[in-house]
C-alpha cells in the first residue's frame, strides 16, 4: 500500500485555511507549534566533544507531512530534513533557530537559502508559529592571567592590607567562573567574578583556573578540578593556571657563597666580582641592596652577584631585601629609613661588608722603552739581561710565560736572566699584587689565581724572541763547492745549490765578489749565471730572522746584514764566470765582403778586425760556404790570392781554454774550445776569382782577318773565346804597339770605324 499517496489524498481532502504560500485551491496546515523536549524554548548542546548531540522535535499537529529547517543568526538555512531527530554535532558552534513546516508536494528548499525568501515545497508549505533556539556551544576555558598579564603573583596575607588579585581570560564563553585550588587541584573557592582577595587566606601556594561550562554548574569546594564533573553538560578548564604564593616577607640573613660576611674586593685585577646568597623562610621576591657605610643605596642588585670595578674604593654593605608588591627603593635612598616597597618588605638582619682596594698592573717595557726584543743564541748563547720598568705598586713581580701564557717563572727583580731558555717566543708580564704570590711554573696565567688577595697583570707584555740561526753548508749537485761557467754565451748556466744543517725562519743566497762585496741576493736555489759578466762570484747562504738591511755594494764582512739574528753559511760556492763575446768582424776599413783574384800571391792579403767586449782569447777561422773549417788564420790576416777560385767565410770567435777543433770540422756544430767560446755575430765573405783570358779567334776559327776600311761598308768581325772561367769578359782592341783604341763587351766589332792600319783584338 502506498501511504504517501493516501496521505496526499487526505491532505487535499481536508478543509483548512488558505496559506499565503499555497497554490490556488490547495492549503497547508497553519497555526502549528514546534515543541522541544521538556517544552523548553531554548536548549544548549555541547559541541566538539565527539558525542552525538541529537534533539528530537515534534509538532502540535500532524495532518500533513512536516519538514524541519535550522537557520543561523543571519536567517540562512544551514540544515533541512523531514526527520525530526537533528544531530547538532555536525553543525559549527553557534546559536541556531529550528522551525518545522507543513508542506504538500516536494520539499525543494536548499542549504544556503534565506528563510522567508526560499520556496520550501512545490505545492504549499506553512512554517510553525514559533521556533526553538539551540545554543551549539564549545566550552573554551581559554588561558588566564593576572590583570598585568602575569602567570604568577605573590601576596602577603594577614597584614591588614587587601590582597585583591584581578583575573583575565582569553575565553569568550558566556558562562565562565574561576576556581581557586590548592597545588593538588582541590577546589577551595568558586569565584563568580573576575577577582579574589587573598588577605584572609592561609599561607601557601594556590592555583586560579578558568572554567567555561554549559548547563548547570556543579563545581564545589572539595572537588578535584582535574577529575570532577564540573557542570551538568559540557565544560572546559583553562589551559593554564595563575600561581599565587601567599607568604610573609622575611629578609633573613645574607653571606657570600663561602659563608663569609666580610671580604676585600679587588678592582683592576683579581676577584672583583662577589657572589652572595640569602637565607630566608619566605618565598617572596628577594633583591640585594648595595649601600655605603651610611646605608645610602648605591645600587639595587637584581641578581646574586656584583662586579665592583664600577664603584669607587672604600667600604660598602650588601643587604638582603624580601618584599611583596612593587619596589619603591632607589639609588640615594636610606635603606634603613625609606619605604622600600608598596607591599610588605623586610631587610636582612645583617649585611656583607666589602672593602674595595684598587690595584694597578701598569705597563711594562725595557729600559729603552721597547716592548719587543730579539736575542740571538747561536752556537754559544750568552746571558741576556732585561731591565723592566712599570707602574709603582706595593708588591710587583715579573712573570715569564710562553705565547700561550703558561708560566715559566716569576721574578721579584726586573733583571731577568734568559740565557737558559731554548730558542722560541716568550712574554714578560708585570704583576701587581697584595698578599702572597701563589702561581707556579706550568700554571696558565689566564686561568689560575695568581695571589691570595688582589692582583692585576700589566696591560701589555714584552714580546721576547730568542732565535738560533745557522747558515749551514752549501754544496752543488756534484758534491763540490766550485764551478766554472760560460756566461754571456746565451746558453743557460744554472747551478743548483743544496743547503744542509741550517736553522732560521728565513733563508736566502747572497752573491759577492772575491772581496765579499755584495752583488745581489736571491731566494732561488737554482740561479742562472749566464746573464752575469765579470770574474769570480761567491754564493753564500744566509739564515736569518728579521729584515734584510744590507744593500748591494756593502761589504758582507763589515756591515750588519739583518736587523735581527742571522748567520752566513760556513762555506761559499765559488763560481768562475768565463765571459766570452764573439762580437762582430770586418776587413780593415769596415767592409764585410771582398773579391780577390787568384794566382796573385802577395796581392790578395786581407786584414781582419773584431769588436769583442770579452777579455778572453780571440781567433779567426776560415771556412767554405758550408762552414767547413779550412784554416786558422794567424796574425789576423789571410792571403786569398793563394786560394782557388770560390767563396770563403771568415768567422771570429772568443774563447777560453784550448782550441778543440781541426781543419775539416764544422765550425757551426763542433765545439771550438774545451771551455767557453762564442762565434762572431757575422761573417766576412770573400770571393776568389780566376785570372784567365782564354784563347781568342773569329767565329770561323781564324786569327788573321783583312778588312777594307773607308769604303762605307761595315767591316764587322765576330769573336769567339774559349778556356776562360771568368764571370766578366770584355774585348780590348789595340794598334800595333798595343795602344787601346776601343773596348767592347760585345762578341763582335765594326772595324769600319777605325783608321786603316793593323789592329789587335
Amino acid at each position: 500500500m502506498n501511504f504517501s499517496k493516501i496521505l496526499l489524498v487526505l491532505a487535499l481532502a481536508l478543509v483548512v485555511h488558505q496559506g499565503a504560500n499555497a497554490q490556488a485551491g490547495v492549503d497547508c496546515v497553519g497555526g502549528v507549534s514546534i515543541i522541544a523536549p521538556g517544552n523548553l524554548s531554548t536548549l544548549s548542546v555541547c559541541q566538539g566533544d565527539g558525542l552525538p548531540n541529537v534533539i528530537r522535535f515534534r509538532t502540535s499537529k500532524l495532518p500533513t507531512p512536516f519538514g524541519y529547517v535550522v537557520v543561523n543568526q543571519n536567517n540562512t538555512i544551514v540544515y533541512q530534513s523531514t526527520n525530526n531527530n537533528i544531530n547538532f554535532e555536525v553543525l559549527a558552534p553557534g546559536t541556531y533557530q529550528v522551525y518545522a513546516f507543513s508542506f504538500i508536494g516536494q520539499m525543494i528548499n536548499q542549504v544556503g537559502q534565506q528563510l522567508g525568501e526560499a520556496q520550501l515545497a512545490t505545492v504549499c508549505y506553512e512554517l510553525t508559529i514559533n521556533f526553538i533556539t539551540v545554543q551549539n556551544t564549545t566550552p573554551d576555558g581559554g588561558s588566564v592571567s593576572t590583570a598585568s598579564g602575569a602567570s604568577s603573583q605573590f601576596a602577603c596575607p594577614g597584614d591588614g592590607n587587601s590582597d585583591l588579585i584581578q583575573f583575565n581570560t582569553t575565553s569568550a564563553s558566556p558562562s565562565y567562573v574561576y576556581l581557586i585550588t590548592d597545588e593538588n587541584n582541590v577546589i577551595i573557592e568558586v569565584v563568580q567574578g573576575n577577582s579574589f582577595d587573598f588577605e584572609n587566606s592561609p599561607q601557601g601556594t594556590y592555583r586560579v583556573w578558568g572554567l567555561s561550562f554549559v548547563g548547570t554548574l556543579l563545581a564545589a569546594p572539595g572537588q578535584n578540578a582535574a577529575t570532577a564533573q564540573l557542570a551538568t553538560q559540557c565544560f572546559g578548564l583553562s589551559d593554564n593556571f595563575i600561581e599565587v604564593e601567599l607568604d610573609s616577607a622575611d629578609g633573613g640573613t645574607v653571606s657570600l657563597t663561602n659563608g663569609e660576611t666580610a671580604v676585600s674586593v679587588c678592582t683592576g685585577g683579581g676577584p672583583s666580582q662577589l657572589n652572595f646568597q640569602a637565607s630566608t623562610t619566605s618565598g617572596a621576591p628577594y633583591v640585594f641592596l648595595l649601600t655605603d657605610e651610611n646605608n645610602i643605596v648605591l645600587q639595587v642588585v637584581n641578581g646574586n652577584s656584583l662586579d665592583f670595578n664600577a664603584f669607587p674604593s672604600g667600604t660598602s654593605r650588601i643587604w638582603g631585601l624580601s618584599y611583596t608588591g612593587n619596589l619603591s627603593v632607589g639609588v640615594g635612598d636610606n635603606a634603613a629609613t625609606a619605604v622600600l616597597s608598596n607591599g610588605c618588605y623586610d631587610l636582612s638582619s645583617n649585611f656583607i661588608e666589602a672593602l674595595k682596594q684598587n690595584i694597578d698592573g701598569g705597563t711594562v717595557s725595557t729600559i729603552d722603552n721597547a716592548t719587543s726584543v730579539d736575542f740571538c743564541f747561536n752556537e754559544n748563547p750568552s746571558a741576556a739581561i732585561v731591565a723592566v720598568t712599570s707602574s709603582v705598586s706595593p708588591n710587583y713581580y715579573y712573570v715569564l710565560t710562553d705565547t700561550e701564557n703558561v708560566i715559566i717563572g716569576a721574578f721579584a727583580s726586573g733583571d731577568l736572566d734568559l740565557s737558559n731558555l731554548a730558542p722560541g717566543s716568550y712574554r714578560i708580564w708585570g704583576l701587581a699584587i697584595t698578599g702572597t704570590f701563589l702561581a707556579e711554573a706550568g700554571d696558565d696565567a689566564d686561568l689560575v689565581v695568581l695571589a691570595d688577595e688582589c692582583y692585576e697583570l700589566s696591560s701589555n707584555f714584552i714580546d721576547v724572541k730568542i732565535s738560533k740561526t745557522l747558515g749551514g753548508i752549501l754544496k752543488l749537485d756534484d758534491g763540490t763547492d766550485a764551478a766554472a761557467i760560460c756566461s754571456g754565451d746565451g746558453q743557460p748556466d744554472v747551478l743548483t745549490i743544496n743547503t744542509a744543517g741550517y736553522e732560521g725562519d728565513n733563508y736566502i743566497f747572497v752573491f759577492t765578489d772575491e772581496n765579499n762585496v755584495i752583488l745581489g741576493v736571491s731566494t732561488d736555489p737554482s740561479p742562472d749565471f749566464d746573464n752575469n759578466t765579470g770574474d769570480a762570484v761567491r754564493v753564500w747562504g744566509l739564515a736569518y730572522n728579521g729584515t734584510i738591511t744590507a744593500q748591494v755594494g756593502d761589504d758582507a764582512d763589515e756591515v750588519t746584514l739583518v736587523d735581527g739574528c742571522y748567520d752566513l753559511s760556513s762555506n761559499f760556492i765559488a763560481v768562475t764566470r768565463n765571459f766570452v763575446d764573439g762580437g762582430t768582424v770586418a776587413i780593415d776599413g769596415g767592409a764585410t765582403s771582398a773579391v780577390v783574384c787568384s794566382e796573385d800571391a802577395g796581392t790578395g792579403v786581407l786584414n781582419f778586425t773584431f769588436d769583442s767586449q770579452s777579455p778572453a782569447s780571440y781567433g779567426f777561422v776560415l771556412t767554405d760556404p758550408n762552414n767547413m773549417i779550412l784554416a786558422f788564420p794567424s796574425d789576423n790576416s789571410t792571403d786569398f790570392g793563394e786560394l782557388s777560385p770560390g767563396v770563403y767565410r771568415i768567422w771570429g770567435f772568443s774563447y777560453t781554454g784550448n782550441i778543440a777543433v781541426n781543419v775539416g770540422d764544422n765550425a757551426g756544430s763542433t765545439p771550438l774550445s774545451d771551455e767557453c767560446y762564442e762565434l762572431s755575430a757575422n761573417i766576412i765573405e770573400v770571393r776568389v776569382e780566376a785570372n784567365d783570358g782564354g784563347i781568342l779567334s773569329t767565329t770561323d776559327g781564324e786569327e788573321l782577318v783583312y778588312t777594307c776600311p773607308g769604303d762605307g761598308n761595315p767591316d764587322v768581325i765576330d769573336f769567339a773565346s774559349t778556356g776562360s772561367s771568368s764571370a766578366n769578359y770584355i774585348y780590348v782592341i789595340t794598334n800595333e804597339i798595343n795602344t787601346i783604341v776601343a773596348v767592347t763587351s760585345q762578341a763582335f766589332f765594326d772595324f769600319e770605324t777605325l783608321a786603316p792600319g793593323n789592329s789587335r783584338v
